[in-house]
This record gives structure tokens, C-alpha cells and sequence, in this order.
């Protein structure tokens, strides 16, 4: 099945100075990206809150930063401020890419053919990128228990996405149930600089070096690691009905006869008579822990494990 991903945005960057720019935008070590590679980071403000959550794929004459729609207004402005002193070119290409999902316990022949075909092996790990052929980047979501899962970003007259579109359709909900499963977190404009990258659990994401030295919000983002002053986490909840569930809402925790915020629900989707949220809450909730959202009052959310550490 193949799903058509829409509220992506892709931003390209070509020049000398790409990477060490880069390299000193975003949390992730960009220094280590091979040619068709890609890795998650965060771009953040100098105080570390997050403006942009993104997929960044290193390609031979520069990157590609796939983000979420939402923030890239916000993001664009911010890398254009701070590459006045850099010889890098940065532009919004979305209108070039497409981007296509597929879950399926194999991979579709049509892309099987043109790994053969490049001599290309398929990426294996969890969030693992390779280019198959010049142009394709392929991405692999590999989590435990579920449905393995593909991304493919090309130029939208790219052979292979007419092939794929040729797959049944699944329902975008769907996908986006599949990546709150995954414990994926994702940003729309509102919340833009309003969490520290590890509120989202990007450091189990591998998106986030302690090593590589300075970056803007590298201070405040080390620290948070360091003298453990993370208070929250990203955490995945689901209620056994549909419900309307938006960006932003608020999710309230029982204490006695009472309710209190605790915390934002960064995305959600329905799927199956079941609704799933990814939130930033306190991490020190008990697993039996009774979690209601605001707007919807009847609407019980049960916290689910995540398929990943946090440390």
C-alpha cells in the first residue's frame, strides 16, 4: 500500500559551505552523512527550543532537509539569517519532490529492480536512508512488531513514483497513526520554538550528537542531558473510539475528583475506530495514569509503551 505524504515541505541546499554550515545549525553530526545518507535533527534557537524537526539527506552537490510543512516559513527564514557569511544557496523545492510512503512486508518489485539494477542495497536500520539511483532517496522505518515501512522522496516525474502510485492507497490517517506508533514526533507552526529537542525524544532518535561540538542551542540542549533538568518526554497515547483530535490540544491528568494540564498534543489521527496522539507530558507518569483531553472530556487516553529507550 502506498500513501501520497503532502504536508512535508523540502528545502535544498547547495554551496561550499553546506556542511560546515549545517554543521553548525543543527543538533545531529552532519560531518558523518555519506552521500545518499540521511539522519533526523532539530534546528534550534539560541535558548534550544526547537524551530524545525527534520530529515536531513546529504547528496553529492549539497543537502535536502525534508521538514515538517508547518515550520519550514519559520526554519527557511531562520538558516537564510544565519548563512549571510557562508557561501550556501537555500531554497524551498517542495514543488519539485514528491514524497511517497509505502508499508508492505516487502519491498515493491518496481524498486527492488532499480536497487538490482544500481548494485544498491536497501537501508535496514530504523530511520536509514539510501539513494538508489541518482535522484530516489529511500528511507526505512524499521520498529518491532509493526509493519515494515518505506518513504520515497523524487523529483515528481520520477519513474518510480508513478510506480508506486500504482499500489492500493492507504488512508494518510493511517500512515500518521503508523508514525505516532513509531514514536515519531512532529511539529506544526504553533509549537515552532516551543520545545527542547529532548521534551521529543529526539536524542532515541539518534538526532541529537553530544559530541560534535558547538551548534546553535548546543549550551542549553547539553545541559538539559547533563544535569538532568528534562522534566518531560514525548509520550504516545491512544483512546479505543475516534475522536477530533488537533495540534495543540490539551491533555489534563485525574488527581482525585480533579483534572490538571499536564501537558500539548504535538499531532494526532484516527485509524480503525482507534485515536492516537504523540504528546509532550511530565515523564514521571504512572503507567495506569487517567489522561483526558480538554476539548473532549468523555475521551480517556490510555499511555502506551514506546518502542524505544529514553535515557
Amino acid at each position: 500500500m502506498h500513501c501520497l505524504i503532502t504536508n512535508k515541505s523540502v528545502i535544498r541546499m547547495t554551496g561550499e559551505d553546506s556542511q560546515k554550515f549545517l554543521q553548525s545549525q543543527l543538533t545531529a553530526n552532519i560531518e558523518q552523512l555519506d552521500s545518499g545518507a540521511s539522519t533526523l535533527a532539530c534546528q534550534c534557537s539560541a535558548k534550544g527550543k526547537t524551530w524545525a524537526i527534520m530529515q536531513v539527506i546529504a547528496q553529492n552537490d549539497g543537502y535536502l532537509l525534508v521538514m515538517d510543512q508547518g515550520c519550514a516559513e519559520n526554519s527557511l527564514a531562520e538558516l537564510k539569517k544565519y548563512s549571510v557569511f557562508s557561501k550556501v544557496d537555500i531554497d524551498d523545492v517542495s514543488a519539485e519532490y514528491t514524497l511517497l510512503g509505502v508499508a508492505s512486508n516487502a519491498l515493491p518489485a518496481a524498486i527492488t529492480a532499480v536497487l538490482a539494477e544500481h548494485n544498491t542495497q536497501a537501508p535496514e536500520g530504523h530511520l536509514q536512508s539510501t539513494c538508489i539511483d541518482n535522484d530516489a532517496i529511500l528511507t526505512h522505518y524499521a520498529v518491532p512488531g509493526a509493519t515494515p515501512r518505506w518513504t520515497l522522496l523524487a523529483p515528481s516525474s520520477h519513474a518510480l513514483i508513478a510506480a508506486l502510485k500504482a499500489l492500493p492507497e492507504m488512508p494518510h490517517a493511517q500512515w500518521e497513526v503508523m508514525d505516532i506508533q513509531a514514536g515519531i514526533p512532529k511539529l506544526a507552526q504553533a509549537q515552532s520554538e516551543e520545545y527542547v529537542p529532548q521534551m521529543m525524544n529526539m536524542q532515541a532518535l539518534d538526532a541529537i550528537s553530544f559530541t560534535k561540538g558547538c551548534y546553535m542551542g548546543q549550551e542549553v540542549v547539553a545541559r538539559t542531558k547533563y544535569l538532568g533538568k528534562n522534566k518531560r518526554a514525548g509520550a504516545i497515547l491512544m483512546y479505543p473510539a475516534g475522536v477530533e483530535i488537533n495540534a495543540g490540544d490539551t491533555f489534563e491528568l485525574q488527581l482525585g475528583e480533579n483534572w490538571r494540564r499536564i501537558g500539548t498534543c504535538l499531532y494526532g489521527a484516527t485509524h480503525d475506530q482507534k485515536t492516537w496522539a504523540f504528546a509532550v507530558l511530565p515523564n514521571d507518569l504512572e503507567k495506569d495514569a487517567v489522561i483526558r483531553l480538554q476539548t473532549q472530556p468523555d475521551a480517556h487516553f490510555a499511555l502506551q509503551t514506546l518502542p524505544y529507550e529514553l535515557d
